[in-house]
């Protein structure tokens, strides 16, 4: 399909136009990766034909200018879209596609108005339709045909523009109310938890938290989002080193409810994923101290890390340990883990921004574990290479900003510790390295 590509000749062709003859010439496969690579062929091809159009930065350009125009096609003339995209919010999703540039208005302006007037009509299938109604049917099956593989390709495109441009979409919201009322729902909400052991007020606190952070991830107000959760935070008792002795059922349930924000929120966390993950790391170290493992014995477990839970109280008797013991025992239930597993197997699913603050927050924590003294701690750096395997069909341009960050990320640690960091297996990161230079090659 490469070479056949590479026989077009677009040479002095209008982008819209060279993009028509391209998806007229065959059939698109219905697979989005098999998509993704014809169009990013197809990009790179216009731009060898016009190597002095000075118009594109370079062909990433290009590729997401032609998804642009796929979802434009789609929303003007779908008819199950009934708030059609304007010229203006076209434009808009457009910004920053140039290499952090825009592409000129008055250029966007006149693609609008070809789609417009003249959609993009996909190649036909070889389908035989049946004979009654024959010419009638057709029409109406090709159109349909159409409509499915072109809104197939507008899910696609949306994902690429969401990682490749600034654009959100206008949303009206009536969030002065939050705006007014967040600071003394979580001033009640936390001395709530802090001073009460009855469990309904603590089951309506911990529902309060939810909820406001509910509110602040869907409205985006990044302040509030952010104080709700470093309160949360602190309630598990895993940010802080002097306290974990005090240990109870109610920061067992905080632990809990910032696993399930994390798992059914991760596309609103942004930068408070750095919160999240830092108690799962902790999380760690509780579990194996709740099932009795001794943290010297542990491979990659710093045990001055582990230490310092049981140390963190100077009058901590047997009964009391035990009881902590028993407290974080709790950790290592069934709900915990597999909280935990969907968090960074659900990564794969999170949208081109969030996953790239998702990597960035994890990358962030697995440096400080790398870097306490003694025996450094490598549960995150193995949650990365997991992560990544994950996250390796994504659409290239996604993928080469998750790269970019797991790439400098995996270069200090092998600039540091060599391939003679004890436990940790480097044939799995080489494989991975090795599979992104297969996958970025193709």
């Amino acid at each position: 399909m490469y070479a056949y590509v590479d026989q077009m000749d677009f040479a002095g062709r209008e982008f819209v136009a060279a993009l028509r003859q391209f998806l007229d010439g065959f059939r698109l496969p219905g697979e989005a990766q098999k998509i993704d690579r014809l169009m990013e062929k197809f990009a790179s091809r216009y731009c060898e034909c016009n190597p002095n159009l000075g118009l594109f930065a370079s062909a990433d350009t290009a590729y997401v200018l032609a998804y642009s125009i796929i979802m434009l096609t789609t929303d003007l003339h779908s008819p199950q879209v009934r708030n059609k995209m304007t010229k203006e919010q076209y434009i808009a999703m457009n910004r920053g596609i140039n290499d952090q540039s825009d592409l000129p208005r008055d250029y966007l302006s006149d693609i609008y108005d070809e789609i417009a007037g003249h959609e993009i009509k996909m190649k036909p299938g070889l389908n035989k339709l049946p004979k009654q109604n024959a010419q009638a049917t057709s029409e109406r099956q090709r159109k349909l045909l159409q409509d499915v593989e072109l809104a197939a390709m507008a899910q696609t495109a949306r994902a690429l523009m969401e990682a490749a441009s600034h654009y959100e979409a206008a949303f009206t919201s009536a969030s002065h109310y939050e705006h007014i009322a967040w600071t003394p729902c979580l001033a009640a909400f936390s001395i709530g938890l802090q001073t009460s052991e009855d469990e309904h007020i603590i089951s309506w606190c911990l529902q309060g938290f939810r909820l406001g952070i509910r509110i602040a991830c869907i409205f985006r107000l990044a302040l509030e989002r952010n104080a709700y959760i470093q309160a949360l935070a602190r309630f598990t008792l895993l940010t802080a080193k002097n306290s974990m002795a005090e240990m109870k059922s109610k920061n067992i349930e905080s632990i809990k409810l910032l696993l399930t924000i994390g798992e059914e929120d991760g596309n609103c966390l942004d930068e408070s994923w750095i919160d999240v993950l830092k108690c799962i790391s902790q999380l760690e170290l509780a579990q194996l101290i709740g099932t009795g493992v001794k943290a010297p014995n542990s491979p990659g477990v710093n045990s001055s890390s582990a230490q310092y839970v049981l140390k963190s109280a100077t009058n901590v008797d047997e009964r009391m340990l035990y009881s902590l013991q028993e407290c974080l025992g709790e950790t290592t239930s069934q709900s915990v883990v597999v909280a935990i597993d969907r968090i960074f197997q659900g990564s794969s699913r999170l949208d081109g921004d969030a996953v790239v603050h998702f990597v960035r927050a994890l990358c962030e924590v697995s440096k400080e574990e790398l870097s306490t003294l003694g025996n450094p701690r490598m549960f995150m750096l193995q949650k990365i290479v997991e992560i990544s395997f994950y996250n390796m069909n994504r659409i290239r341009l996604q993928w080469s900003r998750i790269w970019a960050i797991l790439g400098e990320h995996f270069n200090k640690v092998f600039f540091r510790f060599g391939t003679s960091f004890r436990y940790f297996n480097f044939g799995i990161l080489n494989t991975l390295i090795s599979l992104n230079y297969f996958v970025s090659a193709l």
